[in-house]
């Protein structure tokens, strides 16, 4: 799956950097966003039929009999508080989807003293097939000593739903074994404007 793991850190970098919107007001989860190669194929809401912790999660859902590609719910925020530090992101996962479709949490890296994406993963080598209950995964990255932004969210790849709750992020011991590739990929772009400093509405419930 490395081709799709090349696709997503191209289609991510591209298409999350214009990505600056308010809410729609479509039942779409404050503080997150529809992004990916085929966005048309999928919408995003809240639902408070069954979450992971709390009352409320969020989902992405295809709307397309066939997907040509994947979408993903996503969102992005400074780490000030996490520079220098190795970090471990922790999401919960479920799906009910066809065992050709994939559902992945992911995490960039993007730092842009540097303007190069440095660490980044999507969960490519151990990804979510078909239906699952909620899942624990885990994402252990490292932030540069530099002014960055993370990006995060998770994937669904082909048709079904996947929902995604309990977002967190804890600084982990550098001795903590580290999921994500150090890729340090060049870009050419502006911080962007309006930037959270931390996760918005990580766990749904507003």
């Amino acid at each position: 799956m490395k081709t799709f793991r090349f696709l997503v850190v191209i289609i991510l970098f591209t298409g999350l950097l214009s990505c600056e919107k308010e809410d729609s007001g479509k039942n779409e989860p404050h503080g997150w966003f529809l992004a990916g190669s085929h966005p048309e194929e999928y919408i995003i809401g809240v639902e408070d039929q069954d979450a992971q912790h709390g009352e409320k999660s969020g989902y992405i859902e295809s709307v397309a009999d066939t997907a040509h590609g994947f979408g993903t719910m996503c969102q992005w925020c400074m780490v000030d508080s996490f520079k220098g530090e190795r970090v471990r992101m922790t999401g919960y996962v479920q799906s009910l989807a066809s065992l050709t479709s994939y559902s992945m949490m992911w995490l960039r890296v993007d730092d842009y003293d540097r303007q190069i994406i440095a660490d980044f993963d999507n969960m490519d080598d151990r990804p979510l097939t078909g239906t699952n209950y909620w899942t624990k995964c885990v994402i252990v990255f490292d932030v540069p000593e530099s002014t960055n932004v993370i990006y995060y969210g998770v994937i669904l790849q082909g048709p079904g739903k996947t929902w995604f709750d309990n977002i967190s992020f804890e600084i982990v011991d550098s001795s903590v074994f580290k999921t994500a590739y150090t890729i340090n990929q060049t870009f050419v772009a502006e911080l962007p404007l309006n930037c959270p400093e931390g996760p918005v509405n990580p766990d749904f419930e507003e």
